[in-house]
This record gives structure tokens, C-alpha cells and sequence, in this order.
């Protein structure tokens, strides 16, 4: 991985050039091609910050299903969730829906950072909030909605972002929590 120096992501654009040097000067700069590299994030001692692209994340709670999935966009901490919380112990999966870049910075010092640094920690908690507040309202939706409005949700957030041309039935199913067959029988319906 080759040194990263020059954040150009929506998460560090927003914050002072001081800010943005303590986590840049300890970037790694990282590229993912569309769909050809799935990633599993099986450690717990790095974050990504997404610069460009799309991707289908989803964690597995040591169990071979997948759960909490969503679409990060450019700005998402990838890990985010793993901060302060030494005993975290899920496996993300992370797909590439078009091509990604960013930083891959040590979990340990973003920990640092944010402890030291108000403007850190202000960023990292509107990343946190914007993803929370996506959870609970798909929780909602999924807890009691119907099958066709869990998808209508998921198609929702695909069009949000306008990824429409890059997902597939099997990532709808993935975001619906339900099967690619009943994906395709509620879109052909």
C-alpha cells in the first residue's frame, strides 16, 4: 500500500487542514475494483475512509449469516462500529459495487485521534449518527413490513445514491433481508 498524504474524501474535507494531517501522515491508500475483489475485514485494527465509489457491506455475528447490511458512499468510515470496543468480534464482508479508494488508517490511532482532538471526534459522530439513523429506520422496516416493503426500501436507498445500472437481485435480497428468488418474484410481480 502506498502512502497516502492528500485526503480528498468528503469525511476529511470537512475538517481542519491540522486534522486532516494527523490522519493523512498515517494513511495507507488503498483501490478495490468493482466487484472483482470481495473483501473480509477479519481484523479489528484498521478503518477505512472511503474517498470515491460505492460498496454492499454486510456482518456476519459469528454465524454464516449475513447481517446489518447497507450501501457506504463516499465519506463512510468503514469499521466505525469496531471503535472503543476491544472485544468487538464481527466479520465484515465488504463488496465493491463500483470501483473504491481511500485510507486505511490504524484503528488504534483513529481511537487516539478522537480522544484528543474534538473535531475528530464531532466528525466520527455525524458518520456514526448519519449510519444510525439508517439502521433504525430499516429496523423498523424490517420488523414489520411486508416482504415487498422491506425491497421498496432497499430500491429506495439504490436509487438514493443512483446505483440502479450496479446492483444485482442478489444484492436487493441481501439489503431486504430476504431470498434473490423472492427479490425476483416481488420485481416481476
Amino acid at each position: 500500500m502506498e502512502r497516502y498524504t492528500d485526503c480528498k474524501n468528503c469525511f476529511c474535507s470537512g475538517l481542519s487542514p491540522e486534522a486532516r494531517r494527523l490522519i493523512c501522515e498515517n494513511a495507507h491508500r488503498i483501490h478495490y475494483k468493482q466487484r472483482n475483489e470481495q473483501v473480509m475485514f477479519l481484523d479489528s485494527r484498521h478503518v477505512l475512509i472511503m474517498e470515491s465509489g460505492y460498496a454492499l457491506i454486510s456482518r456476519g455475528f459469528m454465524t454464516d449469516k449475513q447481517q446489518g447490511t447497507d450501501i457506504l458512499e463516499p465519506g463512510s468510515v468503514v469499521g466505525i462500529v469496531q471503535l472503543f470496543q476491544p472485544d468487538y468480534t464481527a466479520t465484515l464482508n465488504f463488496l465493491p459495487l463500483t470501483p473504491v479508494s481511500g485510507c486505511m488508517v490504524r484503528l488504534s490511532l483513529i481511537e487516539k485521534l478522537a480522544a484528543e482532538n474534538a473535531e475528530i471526534a464531532t466528525a466520527l459522530l455525524k458518520e456514526f449518527s448519519v449510519r444510525y439513523g439508517r439502521v433504525v429506520s430499516k429496523l423498523a422496516i424490517h420488523s414489520y413490513g411486508t416482504a415487498n416493503q422491506r425491497l421498496q426500501f432497499s430500491i429506495a436507498r439504490v436509487r438514493e445514491l443512483g446505483l440502479e445500472k450496479e446492483i444485482t437481485h442478489e444484492d436487493l435480497a441481501c439489503l431486504s433481508g430476504l431470498s434473490r428468488v423472492t427479490v425476483t418474484k416481488l420485481l416481476n410481480s
